[in-house]
């Protein structure tokens, strides 16, 4: 008889446990902090949109607005703890709201995933119908299935995500840390962010911490891996789920966002990218199988005839002889000096090669090819345009208010070792694309097109560059 009463008593302890457990489960989700309007306004940052309609806190940028992102933060403290989002992306042109929560700083309510997605969509919506497009929804940690839950419920009005330190469900991150307890039945708030994004066709960018302890990467991974839209895949190397910050800088801010804005949406690459020259676009759309299939055989058919008619038009316009064509690859186009001084239609063999690339901040763009990629400056011209040497040809930035609206790769270097290449600029805070589409992949940042490997990245102005290596 004792052993059965020892097994019920151990029956109801262990069910008395778990119900504590599921009643109380938001103790261990949500960590608000409670504070007045005042208590949470820091400088540079007003009401939004106002005091006593408050939803977050604002922050407007110097110049011309690009566009509003509006930033979802994690499950402790406020909106006011979160102006470093503001320090980064003001400078780069963007409005920045830091969306507060219910029962969070001054705002009444309780935190709970319905009342939370309600409320961001809500807010969503009141800053798109203030300021228009692009909007841009940024959200770390549990911000960020906020943030997806609001952009696949206003998907119309949302330009893309910018997912940090995502989950892609938080069943998945709670039975990573409470692997004994029966997570999936209890809890309440799913957060399935995978779910919510499967129908969902904008840019998404996930970026996760490599050292991240609380939301470990390859949940952020496994999200990315389930998206069927437009997507990126970033890896802080080294970060934790709260210093991620500290190993970001200007220039992955300036990727990221342009990554997860579509109108800055690199398509030098796969998806709603176009790729190179030789290289088919492919937009996810709802065909029936047989006409994806034609469209597929099409597609392959494609690059060798576009390379043809341009390498025709090439030599009858300019004179221009063509390295090479390939089916997976560009013509790539080089002066030479053996037709010298013969007619009109050849003098362009001899020329000078200059690469014009817009820029919006001179400065920074300075910077950027001088410090990060090296290059050597040949100085100011009198029309505003900065001039730089790259082997045998000529680069030039020229100040452009708007900014580049190329939607290809305006610069490929052609290297030695692209792995070696890739890694010392690494050093120096160059950012590099990884893609995982049907067709389109990337290893260690690198792709493998026909005869040639190739890598993405953008300077800070959003000009798509490139780097290439020939396989021989």
């Amino acid at each position: 008889m004792k052993p059965v009463i020892t097994a019920l008593w151990i029956a109801a302890t262990g069910l008395g446990f778990l119900a504590l457990v599921y009643v109380f489960q938001d103790r261990l989700l949500y960590f608000p902090q409670r504070a007045t309007v005042e208590e949470v306004t820091g400088p540079g940052l007003r009401p939004w949109p106002s005091a006593q309609d408050f939803r977050g806190l604002a922050a407007e940028p110097a110049g011309a607005v690009r566009g509003t992102a509006i930033v979802f933060h994690g499950n402790a403290g406020h909106a006011g703890h979160r102006s470093f989002y503001a320090d980064a992306l003001t400078p780069l042109g963007w409005r920045v709201i830091l969306a507060e929560y219910p029962g969070y700083g001054p705002r009444a309510g309780k935190p709970g995933e319905r009342s939370l997605v309600d409320d961001a969509s809500e807010t969503v919506a009141r800053a798109h119908g203030r300021y228009g497009e692009p909007l841009l929804l940024v959200g770390e940690s549990l911000g960020a299935a906020v943030a997806a839950a609001a952009g696949q419920r206003q998907q119309g009005r949302t330009a893309g995500l910018l997912l940090i330190t995502p989950w892609d469900r938080l069943a998945q991150v709670a039975s990573h840390h409470y692997p004994w307890l029966p997570v999936k039945w209890l809890l309440r708030d799913q957060y399935d962010t995978a779910t919510r994004l499967a129908g969902f066709d904008r840019p998404v960018v996930v970026a996760v911490a490599g050292q991240d302890s609380i939301v470990p990467a390859r949940f952020g991974a496994a999200l990315h891996a389930a998206l069927r839209g437009p997507k990126h895949l970033l890896r802080i190397d080294g970060a934790g789920h709260n210093d991620w910050l500290d190993r970001v800088d200007v220039a992955w801010w300036q990727q990221a966002t342009g990554f997860a804005c579509a109108d800055r949406l690199d398509r030098s690459g796969p998806s709603e990218l176009t790729r190179r020259a030789g290289d088919c676009v492919h937009r996810p759309s709802p065909v029936p199988p047989g006409a994806a299939r034609k469209q597929e055989r099409r597609c392959r058919r494609r690059p060798i005839a576009i390379a043809r008619r341009r390498e025709h038009h090439c030599r009858r316009r300019t004179g221009l002889l063509p390295l090479r064509i390939g089916p997976n690859q560009e013509a790539v186009m080089e002066a030479t000096n053996r037709q010298a001084g013969a007619s009109a239609a050849t003098v362009l063999q001899s020329a000078q090669v200059t690469c014009m690339l817009p820029v919006k901040d001179m400065a920074r763009a300075r910077r950027f090819y001088e410090e990060a990629l090296g290059l050597l400056p040949l100085g100011a011209k009198p029309d505003g345009k900065f001039v730089y040497r790259s082997g045998g040809t000529e680069l030039a930035l020229f100040p452009k208010p708007e900014g580049t609206k190329a939607e290809h790769t305006a610069v490929s270097f052609k290297v030695a070792d692209i792995a070696a290449a890739i890694a010392g600029l690494k050093t120096r805070g160059v950012v590099f694309d990884d893609y995982d589409l049907p067709g389109f992949k990337t290893v260690e940042h690198v792709c493998v097109l026909g005869s040639e490997r190739a890598a993405w990245f953008r300077d800070p102005e959003g000009n798509i560059l490139c780097l290439h290596e020939d396989l021989g």
